[in-house]
């Protein structure tokens, strides 16, 4: 894997009308951007962190919420017998914990793959349910040693 393969966090990412959050592969943010100077990347005002998380994990990630949220309706009925839905749960949860544990925080993340953040919050309530609270908590919000970024920032 190359190191364009990885997922970058830009907070202060611009556009021509507003400020938006970056997630996404470090490939496409440099394309976007290939008039930029080295100088003003590694601006530490800006706040980019690379993490160590593979790109495709956010196509994952947004396709397991797409799975989720057109099978809300039957949620009850789904959850028990669709397999797929079921395992679109752990798949979204393990994706977004990932960033997480990768300091992107959860606006930025809702905010550039449009998630509800109450749709998000009942996502990790459902898997307190299947997994148990202890067990979910270990693979859905504990730290995770596999889980790092680089970045550099100015805390004046």
């Amino acid at each position: 894997m190359s190191l364009q393969d990885f997922v970058i966090y830009d907070p202060q990412n611009q556009t021509r009308a507003y400020v938006r959050p970056y997630v996404g592969a470090l490939r496409d943010y440099v394309v976007e951007r290939e008039g930029e100077t080295i100088a003003e990347f590694f601006n530490p005002k800006r706040g980019i962190i690379i993490t160590n998380r593979p790109d495709d994990e956010l196509g994952d990630m947004r396709a397991a919420y797409t799975t989720i949220t057109s099978g809300e309706a039957k949620h009850d009925q789904l959850i028990d017998t669709d397999k797929d839905y079921r395992r679109a749960f752990t798949v979204f949860a393990t994706c977004y914990h990932h960033l997480r544990c990768c300091a992107v925080p959860d606006f930025a993340i809702q905010a550039v793959f449009d998630f509800d953040e109450d749709m998000v919050a009942w996502i990790f309530d459902v898997l307190d349910e299947i997994y148990g609270e202890e067990k979910a908590y270990a693979q859905f919000h504990a730290p995770l040693p596999s889980c790092y970024a680089i970045g550099w920032q100015n805390f004046d």
